[in-house]
């Protein structure tokens, strides 16, 4: 397990960073909005530049509407840990 200590902090994303991931998406502020458990209107401050989104926010929202974002997370530990148990299904 990496050590958390030496971890670097996740960078809080530019408001338009936010608007250019939920435009290419094609997801609208309210769907959004939803998926993160926030209001729209707390969503639609943070594309208006009048608040920032949090960091593992924008790391839950990049994850939820990119498949780059998907592809890049390391396979499910519980997964790996089932299979060394025997308990999960094989790959074929």
């Amino acid at each position: 397990m990496p050590d958390v200590r030496s971890t670097p902090p996740l960078p809080v994303p530019t408001t338009d960073e936010v608007r250019e991931l939920l435009d290419a998406s094609g997801v609208s502020r309210t769907e959004a909005a939803k998926l993160l458990g926030m209001t729209p209107r707390h969503l639609q401050d943070v594309t208006s530049g009048g608040a920032k989104l949090k960091a593992a926010t924008w790391y839950l929202l990049r994850i939820l509407l990119t498949q780059e974002a998907r592809d890049s997370l390391p396979p499910p530990m519980i997964y790996g840990m089932a299979r060394k148990a025997g308990v999960a299904p094989t790959d074929q």
